[in-house]
């Protein structure tokens, strides 16, 4: 018979009584383990065990360090009186509760559709527990009140919105506070704000608790932000649905300023800083709607300013800077007049290439012949965003395109006369499975009047 061998590497108690408890088993990620805590909560479980596990896929692991990290939060839950870790060395979701003496096997959540359940009914239905997921269930003490306007937590991993898109809504903030690690400082680089290394997820759940509004993406401090149900707007990236917020105070970051103004002012109105911050924020943008209905006036008149019918974006002295972000193999060529954009593994942020201060003059068609040039290669999907001066969303869109093939790609738009951005970036496509030689390319791109 083969037997499941486990090494107990600390056991951390709030009494030392006896009794049998009610036990449960997790194998990670942190972030998993606080999703798990509704069903640990409803079915009763006084003793978590931690396995200290890290799978072939780096997108699964729960370092010792990250365990003994969670210990003081998960023992601060009245709920809890035990939390040991140990290590087996492989996972548990296909293990028999029986076979190893515990009660319930939260891995089990994994063998359910994670991929469109949120991972809090995921855990629940794993185990046939009853949750309300709109709850809070995280509660931490306060022994020193640090109260800071927003706590902002960002990874690499898990984003939808640029990083320039996030760094000038944080310009809008007085009171910052960063929490990051040093392996994702370049998650966090342009904040103005200052940085804390918390000594573990306890401290760190405080700083969220006391925070006027918590902004971040799919992670632990997220996670945590979720089972406080702290005032949260989180950038949701689309192909990651299943830890979006839930229940009070919860919200996904928009791509518009002016959503974002109307969400932090419901989220934080009664604060009388962010209040005015707010108010002087609004009135910037009442000013610009007022100016944009002139120019669209005076455009529509007779004063219409001169158009030229094509507008090429490498090259062209006025097609404003580019900038490129994502990607070892990320790079611009002039010479081919185009940009190299190879995707890399899922975890990995897109390849982008942005192009900035772009003065359309009724332009209202871009177009660009791609190709994914090694015939290996899985097909790959190319992006398209469009937006305008503040920030808004003129218009998005996706191409697939197959490998040793050559696409003219056309994405039309309403004609504008104002300046805008435009981002160009790659993923694999849905079901692929590997990044190797999927050499995309976007040649010739350009604005047109059409």
């Amino acid at each position: 018979m083969v037997s499941i061998k486990f090494r107990t590497i600390e056991d951390f108690r709030k009494n030392h009584r006896a009794a049998p408890q009610v036990s449960g088993i997790h194998s990670g990620n942190a972030g998993d383990v606080i999703y798990s805590l509704p069903a640990v909560r409803a079915l009763g479980i006084r003793h978590l065990i931690l396995n200290v596990y890290r799978d072939p896929n780096p997108l699964r692991k729960l370092t010792e360090q990250n365990a003994r990290a969670l210990a003081p939060l998960l023992l601060a839950q009245d709920y809890l009186d035990r939390v040991t870790l140990v290590t087996a060395g492989v996972p548990l979701e296909s293990v028999d509760p029986g076979c190893i003496d515990v009660d319930y096997v939260l891995d089990r959540f994994r063998n359910e559709d994670t991929e469109r359940v949120h991972l809090m009914h995921a855990h629940a239905k794993a185990v046939h527990a009853e949750i309300d997921a709109n709850a809070p269930f995280l509660r931490v003490p306060v022994e020193t009140p640090e109260v800071n306007e927003v706590v902002v937590a960002l990874t690499p991993r898990y984003r939808n919105l640029t990083d320039e898109f996030l760094r000038d809504l944080m310009l809008y903030f007085d009171d910052i506070l960063i929490l990051a690690i040093p392996d994702e400082w370049r998650s966090v680089a342009g904040i103005p704000g200052r940085v804390r290394q918390c000594a573990d997820f306890l401290e760190m759940a405080r700083l969220i608790q006391q925070a006027g509004v918590f902004i971040g993406n799919p992670g632990l401090a997220s996670a945590i932000a979720e089972g406080l149900k702290a005032p949260r707007i989180i950038d949701l990236p689309l192909d990651f649905p299943n830890a979006f917020p839930l229940g009070p105070n919860g919200y996904v970051l928009p791509s518009g300023r002016g959503e974002f103004v109307d969400i932090v002012q419901r989220l934080c109105g009664g604060r009388p800083r962010l209040a005015s911050l707010y108010s002087d924020l609004l009135r910037s943008l009442d000013r610009q709607a007022s100016e944009n209905r002139e120019l669209r006036g005076a455009i529509a008149g007779s004063r219409r300013p001169p158009v030229r019918q094509r507008l090429p974006l490498i090259g062209e002295i006025d097609s404003g800077p580019i900038t490129l972000d994502g990607g070892a193999w990320t790079r611009l060529v002039p010479e081919q007049n185009g940009v190299f954009l190879h995707p890399g593994p899922k975890e990995t942020a897109p390849p982008r290439v942005r192009f900035g201060g772009l003065k359309l003059a009724g332009h209202n068609c871009f177009e660009a012949d791609l190709s994914v040039d090694h015939p290996e290669s899985a097909p790959v999907c190319f992006r398209f965003h469009l937006r305008d001066e503040s920030g808004l969303t003129i218009e998005e869109s996706t191409r697939e395109v197959q490998p040793a093939e050559t696409v003219h790609w056309q994405v039309t738009f309403p004609r504008t006369f104002s300046t805008a951005s435009l981002e160009l970036s790659t993923v694999m496509a849905p079901g692929s499975e590997s990044p190797n030689f999927a050499w995309a390319w976007v040649r010739n791109p350009q604005f047109r009047v059409i």
